[in-house]
C-alpha cells in the first residue's frame, strides 16, 4: 500500500513532514509525496530542506528545476506549485497535510480535492480531532476533514488519558513553556496579540492557548474540566507542559510515576529517553536516531525521563510527550506532572501516522 499524498504549506511543519517521509523507514516505505505548494521557487524551498537551523543538515539528496517547477529528494521528484487557493492545485493525491495554518475551518480545508485532508492545527467544526495514540478508535472511513490537533495538544492527551484512566482527573490546569513561534516578531512589530508583537528573543511572553479545552473533544469525559495558558520563551524549538491536578482518587509520586513508566513500556518500541539516547546537545540526531518501531499507539508516543535534562536534549525527539519523572510532585489533594516535546519533530511524524491510519480506512 502506497498513500499519494501532498503537502500544502512548507514552514517549519510542512519541512518537518516532508523531511520526516524520507529520514524514517516507517513512512518512506508507505508515502509517496506527489506534489508540494509553498510560497517561493525551488531553489528556496530545496535549500531550506536541506539546511535546517534547528535539526540540522538533512542528509538525503536534493535536486529542483526553477523553470520546471519541481524538487526531487533521494531521485524521487515531485511537482512544485505556487497557487493560494486550493480549487487552482491538480493535486491528484489520496491525502492532503495542510500545513499552512491559514485552512483552519471546514469549509476552507475542504476546497482541496482528495480523499483525506488532514490539518495541523484545530479545526472546531472538522469531521473529527484526532492525537494519535490517545483516540485513534474515533476515526472512521467517512470522516474527511481530520484535525490533527497541536503540538501542545498530542502532548498534553497522552499524560491525561494515562491520568484518567488510572486516578480519575476531577480538575486540572496546564501551562505550556512554549518556544517561539513563526507567529511571534523578530523585533517589535504588528500583531493583533500586543504581546506577541513583542521580540520573541527577549522576553517571556504570556499567551494563549486552547490545547487544553481541545482535551475534550478527545476525551470527552474530561470536556470543561481542563483550562491552560502559555508562555513563550526565548528557545527555538522545545516545549514542555507543566500540568497540575487534582484527582478522584489519591495518589503518591511512585504510583504516578509508576504508570507512565508502565505506559511507556507497553511494547518493544519504549525507549527511556537518556543524553546519550538523543545526544543532540552535541550533535544532531541522525535517521536511525529518530527511528520508530511497530507496538502499541501509546508506547509510540509516550516515553520516560529520568536524567536531569534541559530543552536541548530533546530537539528531534519523535515522541509526542517525554514524562520528566523527576518533575513529579505531591501536595495534599494537588498532583504536577511534566512533560517535554519537541514542539516541530514529534507533531510532524504525529501528522504522518494520523495518515497512514485514516487511509488504511478508506
Amino acid at each position: 500500500m502506497t498513500i499519494r499524498v501532498g503537502i500544502n504549506g512548507l514552514g517549519r511543519i510542512g519541512r518537518s513532514v516532508l523531511r520526516a517521509i524520507y529520514e524514517i523507514e516507517k513512512y518512506s516505505e508507505q508515502i509517496e509525496v506527489v506534489a508540494i505548494n509553498g510560497s517561493l521557487g525551488a531553489e528556496q524551498h530545496a535549500h531550506l530542506i536541506k539546511y535546517d537551523s534547528v535539526h540540522g543538515k538533512f542528509s538525503g539528496d536534493i535536486d529542483f528545476n526553477e523553470s520546471q517547477n519541481w524538487i526531487s529528494i533521494n531521485g524521487k521528484k515531485f511537482s512544485l506549485y505556487r497557487e493560494r487557493n486550493p480549487e487552482n492545485i491538480p493535486w491528484n493525491v489520496d491525502v492532503i497535510l495542510e500545513c499552512t495554518g491559514a485552512f483552519n475551518k471546514r469549509e476552507e480545508a475542504i476546497r482541496h480535492n482528495a480523499e483525506k485532508v488532514i490539518v495541523s492545527a484545530p479545526v472546531p467544526d472538522a469531521d473529527v480531532t484526532i492525537v494519535y495514540g490517545v483516540n485513534d478508535d474515533m476515526l472512521e472511513k467517512e470522516h474527511k476533514v481530520i484535525s490533527a490537533g497541536s503540538c501542545t495538544t498530542n502532548c498534553l492527551a497522552p499524560i491525561v488519558k494515562v491520568l484518567h484512566s488510572g486516578l480519575g482527573i476531577k480538575s486540572g490546569f496546564m501551562t505550556t513553556i512554549h518556544a517561539y513561534t513563526n507567529d511571534q516578531n523578530i523585533l517589535d512589530g504588528n500583531h493583533k496579540d500586543l504581546r506577541r508583537a513583542r521580540a520573541c528573543g527577549l522576553s517571556m511572553v504570556p499567551t494563549t492557548t486552547g490545547a487544553a479545552k481541545t482535551i475534550g473533544s478527545i476525551i470527552p469525559e474530561l470536556k470543561g474540566k481542563l483550562d491552560g495558558t502559555a508562555v513563550r520563551v526565548p528557545v527555538s524549538n522545545v516545549s514542555m507542559v507543566d500540568f497540575t491536578f487534582t484527582t478522584d482518587k489519591k495518589a503518591t509520586v511512585k504510583e504516578i510515576n509508576e504508570m507512565f513508566k508502565d505506559a511507556a513500556l507497553s511494547s518493544t518500541s519504549f525507549q527511556r529517553v537518556t543524553l546519550e539516547s538523543n545526544p543532540v546537545s552535541a550533535t544532531r540526531m541522525t535517521s536511525e536516531g529518530t527511528r520508530m518501531t511497530e507496538g502499541s499507539p501509546m508506547s509510540n508516543v509516550l516515553s520516560i525521563c529520568t536524567e536531569p535534562l534541559v530543552s536541548i536534549d530533546f530537539v528531534h525527539n519523535p515522541y509526542s510527550a517525554i514524562v520528566d519523572l523527576t518533575g513529579t510532585y505531591v501536595t495534599g489533594d494537588i498532583c504536577r506532572v511534566a512533560a517535554w516535546y519537541d514542539n516541530e519533530w514529534a507533531f510532524s511524524l504525529r501528522m504522518l501516522d494520523i495518515a497512514l491510519l485514516s487511509y488504511s480506512k478508506v
